[in-house]
Order: structure tokens, then C-alpha cells, then sequence
């Protein structure tokens, strides 16, 4: 229980960080085509908007890591399918507070594909950067 505690937590540093690192260029340059004369008012933007992208990403990133831990208690085993759907559970657990059901079940099939997308893309990675000796 420790263990899972211990990477939810560093799963939501790091979902901050890449949050953080992925919105200031994102909301800067925003910034820059609205007033493209106005550098301080860029940089604002981004100190504003940066820290609010960053914790949506470590609170998606903390949901997607429990749900994983949850999924692979239940499940008793850790495979792909998994992280698939932790990354929809996760998606769909931050939609329901703010959007309709409709909305959110939609929400939650776009984290689904993302998570099939990117658990897809790690298996051919896998496949075709090891050797073959044959």
C-alpha cells in the first residue's frame, strides 16, 4: 500500500512538470499572437496559466496511476489492458465533475483511444528497437 502511495505521489510530480514545462511555451506564444508587441504581458500569461495547466495534469496523472493500482489489485495481474483503462477511468473521473454525462461517457471513450494509442505505439516501439538475432 505504501509502494502505491509512494508512485501516485510521483506520478502527480511529474504529471506537474510536464504540465508546467507543456503549458508556458503553449500560453506564451498564445499570448504573442494576440499582442505580438507585448513581451511582458506574455510572460504573465504564462506565469498565471502555467501552475493551472500543470496541477490538471498531475491531478489527471494522480487519477490515471490509482486507477491503475486499483486495477491491477482487482485484476491480479499488470498488462496493457490496465493502462488503457486507467487512463480512461482517470479522463472520466475529471469530465463528471465539470461536464454532463453525455459528455463525460464521451470524455472517457477519448482517454480510452488515447490510452490505446499510446499503449499501441510502447508495444511497436518495443518490437522494433530490440535486435534481432536471427
Amino acid at each position: 500500500m505504501e509502494e502505491c502511495l509512494d508512485l501516485v505521489v510521483n506520478s502527480a510530480g511529474a504529471g506537474f512538470t510536464v504540465g508546467v514545462i507543456a503549458g508556458s511555451p503553449y500560453h506564451f506564444f498564445k499570448s504573442l499572437c494576440i499582442s505580438p508587441t507585448h513581451i511582458a504581458t506574455a510572460y504573465n500569461v504564462v506565469r498565471l496559466n502555467a501552475p493551472r495547466v500543470g496541477g490538471k495534469v498531475a491531478a489527471w496523472s494522480a487519477l490515471c496511476k490509482a486507477s491503475k493500482n486499483a486495477l491491477v489489485s482487482v485484476r491480479q495481474k499488470d498488462d496493457g489492458w490496465n493502462r488503457i483503462f486507467s487512463r480512461a477511468i482517470g479522463t472520466g473521473l475529471l469530465s463528471v465533475s465539470r461536464r454532463s454525462l453525455r459528455a463525460s461517457a464521451r470524455f472517457t471513450m477519448c482517454g480510452a483511444l488515447f490510452g490505446t494509442v499510446v499503449e499501441v505505439s510502447s508495444i511497436m516501439w518495443d518490437k522494433f528497437s530490440t535486435p534481432r538475432f536471427d
